[in-house]
């Protein structure tokens, strides 16, 4: 994906697939209302809203519910790109917390940077209700060999 282009338009259908799979996924209930607002061709957007339920001990959101949120606007930003019969997961992620978190609407952007043969270069950033931004994260996915499955 070149930086300049705009992300291409995914058709209603691809984008109707992509939200049923966001809606069904079971660590998005245990997370209590992880949605998928929009996606496009190497881009999803995604929302949580957080409360004392995500909270660790200190009374601040655990950071893995906020990396959850990244990985997961990632991956759909992933699978806007990729066929269903052709899985991506991801095998690393690097994320910087920058702001605590109490409660409120966590919004999370996920873009795809690079697509190689195998492998797919993404970043999220992670945005509270008031655009603050409260984490950044990049990973890697990788396409699994056909032959190894």
């Amino acid at each position: 994906m070149s930086e300049g282009a705009p992300p291409q338009t995914l058709s209603r259908e691809q984008v109707e697939q992509l939200q049923a799979r966001a809606a069904r996924a079971p660590f998005a209930q245990t997370l209590g209302g992880l949605q998928l607002l929009s996606v496009q061709h190497g881009r999803a957007r995604m929302v949580l809203v957080v409360d004392r339920r995500h909270h660790q001990d200190g009374g601040i959101v655990q950071g893995g519910i906020i990396a959850a949120l990244a990985d997961s606007s990632m991956a759909f930003a992933v699978m806007s790109m990729t066929e269903p019969e052709e899985p991506a997961v991801s095998m690393e992620m690097k994320i910087n917390w920058l702001a605590a978190v109490r409660e409120g609407q966590l919004t999370a952007e996920g873009r795809v940077i690079h697509r190689g043969n195998r492998t797919l270069l993404c970043e999220s950033e992670v945005r509270n209700h008031q655009g603050k931004l409260v984490a950044k994260a990049t990973a890697t996915f990788i396409r699994p060999d056909r032959k190894a499955r």
